[in-house]
C-alpha cells in the first residue's frame, strides 16, 4: 500500500516537472531531478544518522518536519499565488 502511494508521488512529481519545461530539456531536467533526489537521501541520511546519534532518537523527525515546512514555504514563494491557483484548480 505504502509502495502504491510512493510511486503516484513519483509519477506526480514528474508530470510536474515535465509540464514547465521545454520539450528539449525534458530529459536532462528529469535527469537532473534523479540526480539531486538521490544526493538529497545520501545527505538526509548521514545528518539523520548524526542527529540520532549525538542529540536524540527524536531530533531527525523534528528536523524532518522543520525541513519539510521550510520546503512548501519556499516552493509556494517561488510558485507564486497565481500559480498556486491554477494547481489546485481555482481560478486566479
Amino acid at each position: 500500500m505504502i509502495s502504491d502511494r510512493k510511486n503516484l508521488c513519483k509519477i506526480a512529481e514528474r508530470a510536474f516537472i515535465v509540464e514547465y519545461f521545454p520539450s528539449g530539456l525534458k530529459g536532462t531536467i528529469l535527469g537532473l531531478y534523479g540526480m539531486l533526489q538521490g544526493i538529497g537521501m545520501l545527505l538526509s541520511s548521514i545528518i539523520a544518522g548524526l542527529l540520532w546519534e549525538n542529540i536524540n532518537s527524536s531530533a531527525p523527525f523534528l528536523f524532518g518536519g522543520i525541513i519539510g515546512i521550510l520546503s512548501a514555504l519556499i516552493i509556494s514563494v517561488i510558485l507564486g499565488k497565481n500559480n498556486l491557483m491554477k494547481l489546485f484548480g481555482k481560478a486566479a
